[in-house]
């Protein structure tokens, strides 16, 4: 037999292969987080579009909250702020250009039937009185009433007049 000593320096030593394990996941992970990635990217894009959209409405709101509804000029003031507003969402809309009762027709449009507007001719155009009070106040309402439900993304709804504009 053989000197077991002599044999021992000449095996050669039994190496396993490495696993094959790359710290890449598989192709379709990265696909995966590509997928939320983007869909993340979207929702935080839209809710900045969204923001940036009704930021005039929330600048209208704070402006609304400063007016007196009891001041002589509170009816006017709440008339161009609502001119304001539709001239900045709608920037070519005729009720622009349009005459009182068209703007009230439009106005009483915006509003549910149990929210009636007063008369503007009567309270933008005549003297104040202790009669209007009451009036501005409604008009102050339905003007917080207008703006909160105004949509930034379409504006104000469609005013069809009985009509033909020309």
């Amino acid at each position: 037999m053989a000197d077991k000593h002599d044999l021992l320096p000449q095996l050669a030593d039994i190496y396993e292969p490495e696993l094959a394990s790359s710290m890449l996941p598989p192709l379709g992970y990265w696909l995966l987080a590509l997928l939320a990635l983007t869909l993340l990217a979207a929702l935080l894009f839209w809710r900045y579009r969204a923001k940036q959209q009704s930021r005039v409405k929330r600048a209208a709101l704070a402006e609304l909250a400063q007016i007196d509804w009891q001041s002589p000029q509170a009816a006017t003031e709440l008339n161009v702020l609502l001119k304001r507003l539709l001239k900045h969402y709608q920037p070519s809309h005729p009720l622009l250009s349009a005459s009182t009762e068209q703007w009230q027709a439009f106005l009483q449009q915006q509003l549910p039937a149990q929210l009636p507007l007063p008369p503007l001719a009567t309270l933008l155009y005549q003297a104040p009185g202790p009669d209007k009070t009451a009036q501005q106040q409604q008009f102050w309402l339905a003007t917080q009433h207008i703006i909160k439900q105004l949509d930034p993304v379409q504006g104000f709804t469609s005013f069809k007049q009985g009509g033909t504009h020309a």
